[in-house]
């Protein structure tokens, strides 16, 4: 027996006599607005699935929800759910699901989530849980997904967790884990995506990140990670994202940057990392030196980048093979020369930002060609000569910063055509302007 009422609009709190429909086994009541206490559900001993999520929800997870023994898929995901995770959530034996992700949940992770051995996904993001994360959750021999992001856990990440074959996705970002990250090991062959961002990790960044050739994306950004940034990541071939801003990486010399040596080089036997390795994040860290003429060859490049940094050199001999980019942020960097006429070329960009560097010059007329581009950012640098007409094409450009250059000349009137611009700053430069 099976009742979907999901998508419906419904609204009010729940009927107490959902407690006695003894024979159904999925109950959907998700994306309602639903609100009030959960009904008593202990009689539906046959129930297997039980969607409650995306509603308005007001209740502490009912301990007799635990007499619903057959579980397998429990779902009261964005709600107004609030206490802690009763112990007694390991009577859902069978459970293979569990998501409590966007509530108001406090106190521990239980102990006993231990023994729901069948579990495969675990989604608790966006409560208020704190303490430490179990060494137990590492023993459960089936879970693919643990999601425990943008709470307020602390300590490290137990060792168990980093030995689980099972594991395909680790989230842990927005907490306060710290401490050095463990090596990871071997048998995480199936480990996809790891995001351990805004965290407080320091010491580098483990070698054995390189053995998981599995992984596609890494997040590891805001951390205090330090060192030289690694360049083992050549060694994986479905790497799509890396995310390592906001650390205190190094890059200061010729084979600091292995990295992108070891990305921008790799052969085909290794995987072919410049087609698919799309988001490459090392902005505000303390790398200095010029960008190597290799990061070119990442032509699959979608997201680049390198803002807040020391950077310093021209950018035209790399930045125009990266044909696919939508965003460039290399701002506030020592980037010198005039700015290129090729990344007017850059057609799907839509967020260009070069400000805070050295950049001489006049402004290309053919960034007129960008039709994508909401965000043009090129202020405090030493830009001359007119702002281009063409400007007025940019029908997507919702900020312009032009701002503390040196332009001169008219500001062109169709500027004003741009129905999407929000925020236009022409401060500190020559310009007139035009009065009707």
């Amino acid at each position: 027996m099976k009742l979907d009422l999901g998508y419906y609009g419904l609204s009010g709190s729940l009927s107490p006599s959902l407690g006695n429909l003894t024979l159904i086994e999925e109950l959907n009541l998700s994306s309602n607005a639903l609100s009030g206490q959960l009904p008593p559900l202990n009689r539906l001993h046959k129930l297997k699935i039980l969607y409650l999520g995306n509603n308005s929800l007001h209740d502490m997870i009912p301990i007799t929800l635990t007499n619903c023994t057959s579980l397998k898929i429990l779902d009261l995901s964005q709600n107004l759910i609030y206490g802690e995770i009763p112990p007694q959530v390991s009577l859902l034996s069978v459970l293979i699901v569990l998501r409590l992700y966007q509530n108001n949940i406090t106190g521990i992770i239980p102990l006993t989530m231990s023994n729901i051995t069948r579990i495969e996904e675990i989604y608790l993001s966006d409560n208020q849980l704190k303490g430490s994360i179990p060494e137990e959750l590492g023993k459960l021999p089936n879970v693919s997904r643990i999601i425990l992001c943008t709470n307020n856990l602390s300590g490290g990440i137990p060792e168990s967790i980093l030995n689980m074959s099972s594991l395909q996705g680790l989230d842990f970002r927005q907490n306060m884990l710290g401490g050095e990250l463990l090596p990871f090991c071997d048998s995480l062959r199936s480990l996809q995506w790891l995001d351990l961002g805004g965290n407080l990790f320091g010491g580098h960044i483990p070698p054995s990140l390189g053995n998981i050739s599995s992984l596609t994306d890494i997040d590891l950004s805001s951390n205090n990670f330090t060192g030289q940034i690694p360049s083992f990541w050549g060694k994986l071939p479905s790497l799509y994202s890396i995310s390592l801003e906001s650390n205190r990486l190094e890059a200061s010399h010729k084979h600091s940057w292995d990295l992108l040596h070891s990305l921008g080089n790799c052969t085909s036997l290794e995987g072919n990392l410049s087609v698919n390795l799309q988001v490459l994040g090392l902005g505000e860290n303390q790398i200095s030196g010029t960008v190597p003429l290799s990061i070119g060859n990442l032509h699959g490049l979608t997201d680049l980048e390198l803002n807040k940094n020391n950077f310093t050199g021209g950018i035209e001999e790399w930045v125009e093979k990266l044909t696919n980019l939508q965003v460039l942020d290399i701002g506030v960097n020592n980037f010198f020369g005039p700015i290129p006429h090729s990344i007017g070329n850059l057609s799907y960009l839509n967020y260009l930002f070069l400000s805070h560097g050295t950049f001489t010059g006049p402004i290309p007329h053919n960034f007129g060609y960008l039709e994508q581009l909401q965000m043009l950012g090129l202020s405090h640098n030493n830009l001359n000569g007119d702002i281009p007409s063409s400007l007025g094409n940019l029908h997507q450009l919702q900020v312009m910063d032009l701002s503390n250059n040196d332009l001169h000349g008219d500001i062109p009137s169709n500027l004003g055509n741009l129905g999407e611009l929000r925020r236009l700053f022409l401060n500190n430069n020559k310009l007139r302007a035009i009065l009707p």
